[in-house]
């Protein structure tokens, strides 16, 4: 029977299983459900060795799941900071604020009266060109194709409003 008390084998066997479900969970992204089942093999080694054992022996396995548990969660911290982790491409973040800072930029250069060149069609928004900057607007509702002249009618917050230029129109 040994250290473990009466149900030495079926104990092993779920600390084995418990272990192997959270290292599944520390490199899995997602609901968390190998996470749980983990943690409740752990919680049933502990429970079985509270049956069938020493009170003292029940103790020391239940120190040594908590010391394993929190190994893998300081490991999985460490990881997140300044390991694989950290650098891995599904962090999105890094990608929204390298998409997003250069056309707040943008905004806030475009002047009312302002002539650009439309690149994609406005449906009633897209992309216009103005000089080197490319900067996503909006018509009144109404289509303009690519390749047009637009004038800006009106930059409010976040908004650029946009209009198409009348081909007889002097420039400003």
């Amino acid at each position: 029977m040994g250290f473990l008390g009466d149900y030495a084998t079926i104990s092993l066997v779920l600390f084995i299983i418990g272990l192997v479900l959270m290292i599944i969970e520390l490199f899995t992204p997602g609901f968390g459900v190998a996470g749980i089942l983990g943690v409740a093999a752990f919680a049933a080694v502990i429970v079985l060795q509270f049956m069938g054992n020493t009170p003292m022996a029940a103790w020391i396995v239940t120190a040594v799941i908590l010391l394993i548990t929190v190994g893998l969660l300081a490991f999985l911290i460490h990881s997140f900071q300044s390991g694989r982790l950290s650098k891995s491409k599904l962090i999105l973040h890094d990608t929204i604020e390298a998409s997003s800072s250069p056309i707040v930029e943008e905004i806030s250069h475009v002047q009312v009266g302002e002539v650009g060149t439309t690149l994609t069609p406005l449906r009633p928004t897209g992309l216009v060109q103005f000089g080197a900057r490319r900067v996503n607007v909006s018509s009144f509702g109404n289509f303009i194709s690519a390749g047009r002249q637009v004038e800006v009618a009106s930059a409010e917050n976040m908004n650029i409003w946009v209009r198409e230029r009348d081909c007889g129109s002097s420039p400003q």
